[in-house]
């Protein structure tokens, strides 16, 4: 007995290894990456600002976790940015196994032989190792509320699984008050687990697990959303200053917001937001495991399945979609919608399932082709979207030296110190420079012009000058900026130096 636990544990080790070098070889080039995104920055600069958004977000065990790491550890992600991604990594690698062994006993996979294994352990990996969980890697001070949710919810996942589910309940509670968008994966993982353990056993018994399964994914989110607000203002009250809860109030209709959500729906399936070449592969992985299962279904003649099979298939995209389509009106956020990938890695588990009853030998080549292959494409434009962060942010970093430098000659000149620093951006000033080509919300986004000032700060910090941050003087602006336009950094233009403020139109 005791060799056999021993033989289990060495297995699970070998699994998480497996697990951390593949999470390693996919994202580790952000290793490279020094800025990061703008609110990373000014959460180097102002802590408090990370600690503010907690509370409005309602991420209270965020925030509890924060104020720990920033007022007793005096640990801050930003200043440890190597320690802290390979943190987030080793987590991220937990939660990975974790849910590779939701669907153990489902599946049977222990009794598999080694090549469905790898199919197996690369169709798992696909939730984690795709280009819009890319967006993840940007915000170093949110590693912390992005692990912990992620553990906690795959935790829960792993639990009901082992039909432990009273405790599995309780992670599912505990998992959005890190980060909310966990308790989709929640759901997409347990709508699944739901199919796989009553497949065969009737519509309306698989129908009320779904709805259980779903209830308990559900539940800790939409309680999170919905006193959220109300304990916003108790802690304003009791605290002296408000806190406003940063919810969205929705403006238009429902019609307004899916003929702006459908375009991005075709983006989406066209090339994942413009983070892959638009050649529908993401549609086309879709069609192939969702055929591959429906013609296993006809030949097999399970004519209910496939209606039951169907209503899974509309569930999945439902809750796939949902956040987004309510939460952002204006664009589909990658992070927010990395379940897509999520919801096509738990549809290829119910094809891998009916794949290995089916036995047919041609489909299986295919289908192992197809996981593998599409996982290997997400790992090359992973790779893509990294150098180009990389090019971003070293043109970033290179305007930011240039306008220092500027500084450093007028005080030289001059005699006379800056103090001050104020920013605008000119009448053409675009989210992401023009020598990058995959780009989407914060990914690979410029720092310069969306949030000059903590490029500036960071930079000044690491030369050992000190700016305080200004405001752009009107008549300044009226001046020398107002309705101009530049193509490239021109500094004899965009930079004004009066009074020991530094003014800089962003071109």
């Amino acid at each position: 007995m005791r060799n056999c636990q021993w033989r289990r544990c060495l297995c699970l080790l070998k699994i998480y290894g497996m697990d951390l070098i593949l999470l390693g070889l996919s994202w580790g080039g952000f290793f490279r990456c020094r800025l990061a995104d703008s609110d990373t920055l000014w959460g180097n600069i102002d802590p408090g600002a990370t600690l503010i958004s907690r509370r409005s977000n309602f991420r209270w065990l965020g925030y509890i976790g924060d104020s720990f790491s920033y007022q007793i550890l005096n640990y801050y992600p930003y200043e440890h940015r190597v320690l802290s991604f390979a943190l987030f990594l080793i987590v991220l690698a937990a939660a990975l196994l974790l849910l590779q062994l939701t669907f153990r006993d489902a599946l049977s996979v222990s009794h598999w032989d080694r090549k469905w294994k790898i199919v197996y352990l690369a169709i798992t990996s696909l939730c984690f190792i795709n280009v819009l969980s890319s967006e993840l890697f940007y915000f170093t001070e949110s590693y912390l509320i992005f692990k912990a949710s992620l553990l906690a919810a795959m935790g829960g996942c792993f639990l009901f699984g082992r039909k432990h589910y009273v405790t599995g309940t309780v992670l599912f509670f505990v998992a959005p008050m890190f980060y909310q968008m966990s308790s989709i994966y929640v759901a997409l993982v347990l709508c699944t687990l739901a199919y796989l353990e009553e497949e065969g056993k009737g519509f309306l018994r698989i129908c009320r697990k779904e709805f259980a399964y779903l209830l308990a994914a559900l539940a800790g989110g939409v309680l999170n959303y919905v006193t959220g607000p109300w304990i916003c203002q108790q802690i304003s009250r009791r605290v002296g200053f408000d806190i406003s809860p940063s919810k969205q109030i929705r403006q238009e209709s429902m019609v307004e917001t899916l003929k702006k959500a459908l375009p991005q729906l075709r983006e989406l399936y066209e090339s994942s937001l413009g983070l892959m070449m638009p050649v529908w592969l993401p549609a086309i992985f879709s069609l192939l495991i969702t055929g591959l299962v429906l013609y296993i279904l006809v030949r097999m003649g399970e004519k209910q399945q496939i209606g039951i099979y169907l209503i899974y298939k509309v569930v999945s995209f439902a809750l796939m979609c949902g956040m987004s389509v309510v939460s952002f009106q204006n664009e589909f956020v990658c992070r927010v919608t990395a379940p897509f990938y999520t919801m096509q890695a738990m549809n290829a588990l119910i094809a891998l399932f009916y794949l290995k009853r089916a036995g047919k030998q041609a489909a299986e080549w295919m289908a192992e082709a197809a996981v593998i292959g599409y996982l290997a494409i997400q790992c090359f434009f992973i790779q893509i979207i990294i150098s180009n962060r990389i090019l971003s942010e070293n043109l970033d970093i290179l305007y930011a030296n240039q306008v220092l430098d500027y500084v450093k000659k007028y005080e030289e000149q001059t005699g006379e110190k800056v103090f001050d620093a104020a920013f605008c951006a000119d009448s053409s000033c675009s989210e992401y420079y023009e020598q990058v080509n995959y780009c989407h919300s914060a990914i690979n986004s410029r720092i310069a012009g969306k949030a000059t000032y903590s490029l500036v700060e960071t930079v000044a910090l690491w030369r050992g000058m000190d700016l305080g941050r200004g405001e752009m003087d009107s008549q300044v602006y009226e001046e020398y900026f107002a309705g101009k336009n530049w193509d490239s950094f021109d500094p004899e233009e965009q930079i004004v130096i009066m009074n020991g403020t530094l003014y800089w139109c962003v071109f």
